[in-house]
């Protein structure tokens, strides 16, 4: 799913709207940003719900946008339904911390062979996340920064454990 998140050095500009398709769907954006002294944005949230009832509701997958790279300030990254990362993420230079949750398996499995992570990144935190198959998650690995200091894999079942586990021997 598309979404039409736009991006500058001090605004994330989210336009979402409302749609009946069927029974009662709102589309809701969760966007939460803290800024330093000067404005420009440290931290970032972003998560989108697909509301079937009031009850009921489920992540709306989207691809994060190319221009997240104007938040050259962005130390903190927390995605939850993330279906996409760009190459240009590896532009935030004083990016530190990614959390990856909830994301669809397809995050990993169309993850460009030339992604790399920031290396800046000190932390990443991949919490209820599925991979597909050894080779996404061996992509995934290799886009690690070598100062990578904490890997964490929150969630995991116990066979993704183990392929984990393997993957990160030498």
């Amino acid at each position: 799913c598309a979404l039409p998140i736009s991006v500058s050095k001090k605004t994330i500009d989210v336009e979402f709207w409302t749609s009946a398709i069927g029974a009662k769907r709102e589309r809701d954006a969760y966007v939460r940003t803290k800024t330093d002294s000067e404005g420009r944005i440290e931290f970032l949230f972003l998560h989108f719900i697909l509301r079937r009832s009031n009850w009921v509701q489920e992540t709306l997958p989207y691809g994060l946008p190319s221009d997240i790279s104007r938040l050259r300030r962005l130390k903190t990254l927390e995605l939850s339904g993330c279906n996409r990362l760009p190459i240009e993420l590896a532009s935030l230079t004083l990016l530190e911390t990614i959390e990856l949750k909830n994301c669809p398996r397809e995050l990993f499995e169309t993850m460009p062979r030339d992604f790399e992570f920031p290396p800046s990144l000190q932390e990443i935190r991949v919490v209820n996340t599925r991979f597909h198959d050894r080779a996404s998650l061996g992509r995934f690995l290799g886009a690690l920064p070598n100062g990578l200091q904490r890997l964490s894999f929150d969630g995991a079942w116990r066979a993704e454990a183990s392929d984990i586990l393997s993957a990160l021997q030498p």
